[in-house]
């Protein structure tokens, strides 16, 4: 499914990596989301869902719930979809503790002590751009999950 054809309202789950995907990685765990994509359901109907890769570290799985909602089985069928892909390429998809930034078009991803430390030692600030994986619609994603470190809930963590 194409990106574009999703509305504002989607919703959206995001999964991250402290390490990018290669490039290889990358086009193969993008393959592999999408035909799940085709394949996934709810209470044995289809779900009107698509996923990307951002930055070769950042699944987003989204799904237009106007036309069928996510269940919570179908919640758990992408849950144990991505630690799959997890466990095939060795990244951990699920270390909500990793906080990302980017800096000069570079993604850097750090542990929650490191990214203090990082603030602290003035390496990153207020107003570098850090990636918030709390939002939950498409409209969020495309208007709120790059901001600055000022605006996010990292804030209260450095």
């Amino acid at each position: 499914m194409n990106w574009e054809a999703f509305p504002e309202h989607s919703r959206i789950w995001i999964y991250y990596a402290k390490d990018p995907f290669t490039e290889e990685e990358n086009d193969a765990a993008s393959d592999m989301l999408l035909k799940f994509c085709q394949d996934w359901t709810a209470h044995n109907q289809a779900l009107f869902a698509t996923a990307k890769i951002f930055h070769k570290r950042f699944i987003v799985l989204m799904v237009d719930e106007s036309k069928a909602g996510a269940s919570g089985c179908s919640i758990d069928k992408s849950v144990s979809f991505v630690k799959m892909l997890g466990e095939k390429y060795h990244k951990d998809l699920f270390n909500r503790m990793i906080f990302s930034y980017i800096e000069n078009n570079n993604v850097h991803s750090l542990n929650q002590a490191d990214f203090k430390k990082a603030y602290e030692g003035n390496m990153i600030n207020d107003n570098t751009k850090v990636f918030d994986h709390l939002v939950q619609t498409k409209k969020q994603f495309e208007s709120q999950w790059i901001k600055p470190l000022k605006e996010s809930w990292h804030k209260r963590l450095v």
